[in-house]
């Protein structure tokens, strides 16, 4: 596992996926508008990639592969407002997880980039003799990386594919220990002399409405310990018939899993979560079955907590007894938090836990596509930048539309019901006007650097890493299949890039990339489709580089 720092799902009716399935492109050079310049026609009968950028790319969108595909493009040129070459730039085209460009950009505008999540704990009694007469009460704060993502300089570690698409090859956990943040609060807790907990843990969660989000494995809320997510990593076992081996993280009364998974000598791994019982206190018990081939490496398995703030106090009543202090959790249900609340001052405060700066949670987001941390987001900015809670989502977009308004796009092409990018229409015009706008903020090179970059990191990591243009294009990705009922094959909704290619002088470039309707085979086909918007990302650069 690679594991890095800054310097899909299932079907239902359609499947996104950000991770794992990319595209990439770049853009032209000064002086290229709609084709490189170039007249030499020996030099580009002996060099294809000398021909003209217009005749390359519209021959990649000619292939018999495309026939019934639509594709939209628009490259401008920040040095001057030039349009290097567009396609259908005016039309709205399914963008998948390119979406999320549009509420990350947003919360970095209004929140700022320096922004940081503080996640405090009140007591709501007096200290007597070790005693806390009340409640522990973690007030949650909205902060997606309560997580062992953090590494000592502050920075969030990230993976190629992130364990929130655990049902894709090489999905794996980025950082260390999943609770150090809810041990390290633990510890702040303990140093203030509690030893015991009369009253109960709990976590308010009243900075905006928990809810399902697209799949509905994925609670989105307030409070995200590791994601809200037990990873549970499947390894061979040595006996044929017998169990694999499970390495469950982090270990937790929450949830119990039954290993009813079975060893087979091949095909594929099957293991998955069959059956999820909840007991009266609130804990879980979850069968894992399946089969496990003797040659397979290991899988990773994601068991969503379906109610995080209830995980998140079990987790930390759990880490508090570590530190030696009893501490119990309460499963009524009947906290009033509104009551609460008059305890929250600065004098009850006993712990603190301050997140690293926003960009480093837009890093996450952009480069691994986390769906539930990106549909925080417009969540995030109705209760923070709107101070709306109860109508949260409702109030971020409006707060989002407001940054478009700035960003001089036509709201008419955009259109965007989920902060993940689920259903999000964007024309190629619309996605340049907002990225020419993030470009004249003083925080541009963290916004550029957050995006995946072309054969390097991130959801671009694979595609055109043998390319001259590979480093040179930060783009974020998107991915959107349908089942196609009538063949039984996938249809690619949409193949979605859209960020900026930095050329051989320094000159940036922004765009905004989709190709659309795409009939393939498999997700192997979706690849293909990334691929070929890599040679386009190729053929840009290189039109750059050969400009005299």
């Amino acid at each position: 596992m690679k594991v890095m720092r800054s310097g899909g799902d299932r079907h239902k009716g359609w499947l996104r996926w950000g991770a794992g399935l990319c595209l990439a492109v770049a853009i032209p050079a000064p002086g290229v508008a709609g084709g490189s310049g170039i007249t030499d026609r020996g030099a580009e009968a002996a060099d294809p990639a000398r021909a003209p950028l217009a005749a390359r790319i519209e021959a990649i969108m000619k292939r018999p592969e495309y026939r019934h595909a639509r594709f939209g493009m628009k490259f401008v040129s920040l040095k001057d407002g030039r349009t290097l070459y567009e396609h259908d730039a005016d039309q709205l085209f399914v963008t998948g997880s390119t979406g999320k460009l549009f509420p990350a950009g947003a919360a970095l505008a209004t929140l700022g980039p320096d922004f940081r999540f503080r996640t405090k704990v009140y007591r709501t009694g007096p200290i007597v003799d070790g005693v806390l007469k009340g409640d522990l009460v973690l007030v949650a704060s909205g902060d997606p990386n309560l997580s062992g993502r953090i590494g000592p300089d502050g920075s969030l570690a990230f993976v190629e594919t992130d364990h929130s698409y655990d049902m894709l090859p090489g999905a794996a956990v980025a950082g260390g220990d999943p609770l150090q943040v809810i041990r390290r609060i633990a510890e702040q807790v303990a140093a203030k002399g509690i030893k015991r907990i009369d009253g109960a843990v709990r976590v308010d969660t009243s900075l905006f409405p928990e809810a399902p989000w697209v799949d509905p494995r994925a609670i989105i809320s307030p409070i995200s310990v590791n994601d809200n997510i037990v990873d549970v990593t499947v390894s061979p076992g040595a006996n044929p018939g017998g169990p694999a081996i499970l390495r469950i993280s982090p270990e937790t009364s929450y949830v119990r899993i039954v290993n009813r998974t079975n060893m087979v000598a091949d095909g594929p791994a099957t293991v998955g979560f069959v059956e999820d019982v909840r007991n009266p206190d609130g804990t879980h018990v979850v069968t894992l079955a399946g089969n496990m081939p003797t040659g397979q490496g290991e899988v990773l398995r994601a068991y969503r907590a379906p109610e995080p703030q209830r995980f998140a106090e079990t987790l930390l009543a759990e880490a508090l007894r570590e530190k030696g202090v009893a501490a119990r959790t309460d499963h009524s249900g009947k906290a009033d938090f509104g009551a609460l609340a008059a305890a929250y001052t600065p004098a009850n405060q006993v712990a603190e836990h301050i997140s690293p700066p926003l960009t480093e949670a837009v890093k996450v987001v952009l480069k691994v596509s986390h769906n539930p941390h990106a549909a925080m987001f417009p969540k995030l900015l109705g209760a923070y930048v709107a101070k709306d809670n109860a109508n949260a989502l409702a109030a971020g977009f409006g707060v989002q539309r407001s940054v478009f308004e700035k960003a001089g796009m036509e709201l008419d092409a955009a259109m965007q019901v989920d902060g993940s990018g689920a259903g999000s229409r964007y024309s190629p015009d619309a996605t340049v006007r907002f990225l020419q706008y993030m470009a004249k903020q003083p925080y541009f090179r963290a916004w550029l650097t957050a995006q995946p970059i072309m054969g390097k990191d991130g959801t671009l990591a694979k595609i055109q890493k043998d390319s001259v243009a590979a480093g040179h294009v930060y783009a974020k990705t998107g991915t959107e299949i349908s089942p196609n009922l009538v063949n039984g094959r996938l249809m690619l909704m949409g193949k979605g890039l859209g960020g900026y290619v930095e050329g051989p002088t320094g000159e940036v470039v922004a765009f905004g990339l989709y190709a659309n309707n795409v009939p393939i085979d498999g997700m192997e086909g979706a690849s293909k489709v990334g691929e070929a918007l890599g040679e386009i990302a190729t053929a840009v650069y290189e039109s750059m580089a050969a400009k005299p």
